[in-house]
């Protein structure tokens, strides 16, 4: 029976070797800029202590990330609640009477049905755990009532469909590893019997809800032949191997969330049984299993020992777009946040629209969050723009047109912008050269026998 922390300190000597290299690899690979970057910010003044086997959840209501439990340095357990709210940390519960007690790997995560963040279970050693807590951010309510069997290190995810609620899979209890799976409704748990077999028994496993295809994945663990590299899904009542494809390997103690705007789920981090990795992997999953795959992103922005962790939980940040992470273990506890910040690939253009007399000038801007190198080619009427005697900037951030006129400077006018991520085009601006003499039927800037022309065809054409 091993505890989180105690799992994560196995083979730490072997963590060192390799470290350096692996964190070089991921700087120098500029391609994952594209999917997004890792930021880290130091531990400071009043931050909860380094550790591992802790629980995150985070709660969109309160816009906060809710952290409980884990076990630091000397097998310290923290008592305490903290919330982060994306800039700093703040102990929002100081913990014993009316509050959960001190544990290991707790299964924890926010339930929209009731809009409070539920807990379950845990390892305080030596004994698995079986009491559910909701957090409201005053308070912690025990449930009474029927639950799973004591266990920790479980996996725990929201899904929306059929009914809102929580789903719970696997862990370690005291009879070793489960792979039993159960329904939380907000009120009462329920075990679920499946129509397919269910993945093999497992603990510290990855697991998230992937909103597009309404389905729980499951990667990974720890169980009775080792580490595990498989993926599952949980669709309905069903659970489906996804099949031998490309994927992180065997890991245990990874983190997985899952940006809902970006359809994106994004596992880091982990011990494949010799390492502590620095790896960040995207889950796509395709119409059929056998399309489904794992494409790995190298973690821009992580260096040094900080790049690899293992039992540091994830979650999304739906208010800020960020995925965060807290400490965790890598041959010794970590002192830090990180956050998976991704681009913004969309261009801004001003103004939307304009109209300008004849003789004046127009001017026109786009910007955009996407990384470098930028180039930029200004259109009218999807034709490309170039410098002249009327045109200036057309291969910039900011183009200016004039001295106008109503024959050729009408129309929508756009920015193709070439970024490191690839090409990005701006919506168009509308531009309308003001017409100040009625009579200039072709609207050629004078007035002649042309005039007269376009308004008898006019004329003869009639109304719509």
């Amino acid at each position: 029976m091993i505890a989180a922390a105690e799992f994560l300190m196995m083979n730490a000597s072997r963590v060192y070797f390799a470290a350096g290299l692996i964190a070089w690899l991921a700087s120098s690979n500029s391609q994952a800029q594209c999917e997004g970057q890792w930021v880290t910010t130091a531990a400071g003044g009043g931050w909860p202590a380094a550790r591992s086997g802790h629980a995150m959840a985070y709660d969109p209501v309160r816009g906060r990330t809710v952290l409980f439990g884990g076990s630091g340095l000397g097998g310290s357990m923290d008592p305490a609640t903290w919330e982060w709210d994306g800039t700093s940390w703040t102990m929002v519960h100081a913990g014993g009477v009316g509050a959960p007690s001190p544990r290991i790997a707790p299964a924890m995560k926010f339930l929209p049905s009731i809009n409070k963040v539920v807990l379950f279970g845990g390892l305080s050693s030596p004994n698995f755990l079986d009491d559910t807590w909701t957090w409201d951010g005053a308070t912690w309510v025990q449930i009474v009532g029927a639950a799973p069997p004591g266990r920790t290190n479980a996996g725990i995810t929201r899904r929306p469909f059929p009914s809102d609620q929580l789903v719970l899979f696997g862990g370690q209890g005291t009879g070793g590893f489960l792979n039993d799976t159960w329904i939380f409704s907000g009120t009462a748990w329920t075990q679920l019997t499946p129509f397919t077999p269910p993945p093999p028994v497992r603990s510290q496993h990855a697991m998230a809800y992937h909103g597009q295809f309404h389905a729980v994945i499951v990667y990974g663990g720890i169980g009775n032949t080792g580490y595990l590299g498989d993926t599952w899904m949980l669709i309905g009542d069903n659970w489906l191997d996804v099949g031998p494809i490309c994927a992180p390997g065997p890991l245990a103690g990874a983190s997985l969330s899952y940006d809902p705007a970006r359809n994106t789920m994004l596992l880091n981090g982990g011990l494949d049984g010799t390492f502590f990795k620095v790896d960040s992997w995207v889950f796509e999953p395709r119409n059929t299993l056998a399309a489904s795959t794992w494409r790995k992103v190298v973690g821009v922005g992580l260096s040094g020992w900080a790049a690899q962790r293992g039992g540091a939980p994830g979650v999304f940040d739906s208010a800020r777009g960020r995925h965060v992470v807290f400490s965790g273990f890598g041959g010794f506890f970590i002192s830090d946040l990180i956050e998976f910040v991704a681009p913004d690939l969309s261009v801004t253009r001003s103004p939307t629209e304009a109209v300008v007399a004849p003789t004046g000038n127009a001017t026109f801007a786009v910007s955009t969050g996407a990384p470098g190198p930028l180039s930029y080619q200004w259109r009218r009427n999807g034709v490309p723009l170039a410098d002249g005697p009327t045109v200036q900037g057309s291969a910039t951030d900011t183009l200016t047109v004039g001295p106008l006129t109503l024959a050729d400077d009408n129309g929508a006018y756009d920015c193709i912008v070439t970024t490191g991520c690839g090409q990005l085009r701006s919506d168009p601006i509308a531009l309308g050269v003001a017409n100040p003499c009625a009579a200039d039927f072709d609207a050629d800037g004078t007035l002649g026998v042309p005039d007269i022309f376009a308004f008898l065809s006019a004329w003869f054409a009639g109304c719509p």
